[in-house]
């Protein structure tokens, strides 16, 4: 498929996904307050969870993903934030990704994000010329935001997740024309909410109302209480909103903010002792009008996940929620040829998957918070510092995107249930997904693991390719897993390594495997040694010498060129910037089959 048609069917997925055909009348997340504690559809969150002997219960994990419905109406501007694999901005495909990305945000752990509707800086921090307003100059709703807007706010609902909804960005406040404006901005998306019939929804008036590039009074400190107030006056057959808003880096609300609030949103960034966290929020409980209700850092830059002292945790000790805010830093910016951009969820163009080691790294620490079991210790490090510890995995419930990438699709793979969940079906004749970024760049030790289901299609299939990693410009640096079918309706694996004129072939055809169950196959390499395993069993190595691909793509279900087609199911891929070993592997491992 062209670039060109994958992104015409990328839109009108998008169509689907926030376009008319939701029923206004389907409610099925409410987010609600009772005294510090947060619930959702009437059961407190994180119910049960213990971290050092501090509970968890009633907190809101949450990450700052303000860009979901981010556009730049400005011409002179509009270019700095292209896709670099079609040279083209577009924000359709920026809101179709992110709806795709959040049911595996939600699965590892992930409650709640902060949305703006004049969204952040696209450059991280910052704001240089372009023109992101999200209303019209006299406060009205601008159709094409909202209809984005609706469709992260359905995903949302569907799946269990609260969205802290920001209304104005510094920067951006004064493309609405005079105060009376930005009331009516206030009132229009509040009564919007209401007539989508929406519950999960928690409105920030402002990003840092303290801001001094904030040009309307009413956004200020003083004065930013009257929009509150407003917020909590509208009612909806006895339903109202909650509402807040917050302050930059460091800073304590001012007790105006304090009275008037529903909860309090207090921002890390520039807070680099852990220990600061901890006071910020016992001295926000001691500002004047406070009583209990929830407390939340909804944009903190400092990491850290290695350690079990850091802003995040002591936020949580202390009783608050905390928030992540990922930003693509100086020298991870976007390079020539570079189709992942990979890191940061606010600058543009933004991966809204699982894409990099530092959202890796949140996203392993908030799923052990998370779940199973109630109680965690954190006394030793909960994932390590190094950066061949990232795992990703991609269960495939789609074929739109993957891991936040963007998918080339050839002929019509279909997403089925099975016995094991979902899963991509491949007819074995023109059927397969190219993903057009891959975990494992830059890594010099890496393991590719799938978990497939191999169909009886032989003679007529016999060499079947199925995971290939490699730069689509580069052939001559790839790694493989193939495998071969027998007369005797069974099967056996074929891995390559090959790093320009080196190559290593691991061809087990001593070693067959019956058709029909699901199997667990694994690539492993470290140290000049090509490994592969199936069902957590070795079957052969060998050495080569391995030069770590860049700007590579995944094909899964095929070749990259597009031959040597699987027939069968794909229920799973898993990226390790290490090698693993039995016992270490991310996927479903099943028991080992009895050879034929």
């Amino acid at each position: 498929m062209s670039m060109t048609r994958a992104y015409a069917f990328l839109s009108i997925l998008a169509c689907l996904v926030f376009g008319r055909t939701h029923s206004a009348s389907q409610m099925n997340t409410v987010v609600s307050i009772r005294g510090e504690d947060f619930f959702i559809n009437n059961e407190i969150t994180l119910k049960g969870r213990m971290v050092d002997g501090i509970s968890l219960e009633g907190l809101l994990p949450n990450a700052r993903m303000v860009q979901g419905i981010f556009d730049d109406l400005n011409p002179e501007t509009r270019h700095l934030w292209k896709y670099p694999d079609t040279g083209e901005w577009s924000p359709d495909r920026n809101t179709a990704e992110f709806v795709a990305a959040m049911p595996e945000w939600h699965r590892r752990g992930l409650l709640a994000f902060t949305l703006n509707i004049q969204g952040g800086s696209p450059t991280g921090y910052g704001n240089k010329g372009w023109v992101n307003p999200g209303y019209y100059s006299n406060g009205n709703p601008r159709p094409d935001y909202f209809q984005r807007l609706e469709g992260i706010l359905r995903q949302a609902d569907r799946i269990g997740m609260v969205v802290i909804l920001g209304l104005f960005y510094f920067g951006q406040d004064q493309h609405l024309e005079n105060e009376s404006a930005v009331i009516n901005a206030v009132n229009s998306t509040v009564d919007w909410i209401f007539a989508k019939k929406l519950r999960n929804v928690l409105i920030e008036i402002n990003n840092e109302c303290n801001s001094a590039s904030y040009d309307h009074a009413i956004l200020k400190p003083a004065r930013v209480h009257e929009l509150i107030e407003l917020v909590k006056g509208k009612k909806n057959s006895g339903y109202r909103l909650y509402a807040g808003t917050s302050y930059t880096g460091g800073r304590i609300p001012f007790p105006n903010v304090v009275m008037t609030s529903d909860f309090l949103l207090l921002h890390g960034n520039g807070v680099d002792d852990p220990g600061r966290i901890t006071e910020m929020v016992k001295f926000t409980r001691e500002v004047e009008g406070y009583r209990p209700m929830p407390i939340l850092f909804n944009e903190d830059d400092h990491y850290d996940f290695d350690r079990s002292t850091n802003n995040m945790m002591n936020a949580f000790r202390a009783g608050a929620s905390w928030g992540f805010f990922d930003l693509r830093k100086r020298g991870e910016t976007l390079g020539a040829g570079d189709s992942t951009f990979r890191e940061g969820y606010q600058s543009i163009p933004v991966s809204w998957g699982i894409t990099s080691q530092r959202k890796e790294q949140f996203f392993e620490l908030l799923a052990r918070l998370s779940g199973p079991g109630p109680y965690v210790n954190l006394t030793s490090p909960v994932v390590s510092s190094t950066s061949d510890s990232s795992s990703i995995i991609w269960n495939l419930e789609n074929v739109s995107s993957i891991g936040g990438y963007p998918v080339t699709l050839a002929g019509n793979p279909i997403v089925r249930e099975f016995d094991l969940g979902k899963a991509v079906e491949f007819d074995g004749i023109d059927d397969g997904l190219i993903v057009q970024g891959c975990p494992l760049n830059g890594s010099t030790s890496f393991t590719m693991e799938i978990v497939c289901k191999p169909y009886e299609s032989f003679p007529n299939n016999v060499e079947q390719r199925f995971l290939h990693v490699q730069n689509p410009g580069r052939g001559n640096r790839r790694a493989l897993i193939e495998l071969r079918l027998t007369d005797a309706n069974t099967w056996f694996v074929d891995t390559h390594i090959r790093a320009d004129s080196a190559a290593l072939t691991l061809l087990a055809k001593h070693l067959p495997h019956p058709l029909g169950p699901w199997y667990h196959i694994a690539l492993a390499y470290e140290n000049g040694v090509g490994t592969h395993y199936v069902n957590g069993v070795e079957e052969m190595s060998g050495r080569v010498p391995y030069i770590p691909v860049e700007n590579a793509h995944v094909s899964i279900g095929m070749r990259m060129n597009k031959v040597w087609y699987f027939k069968g199911a794909i229920r799973s891929v898993g990226m390790t910037r290490r090698a693993l070993r039995p016992g270490e592997f991310k996927l479903f491992v099943p028991a080992p089959q009895s050879r034929q």
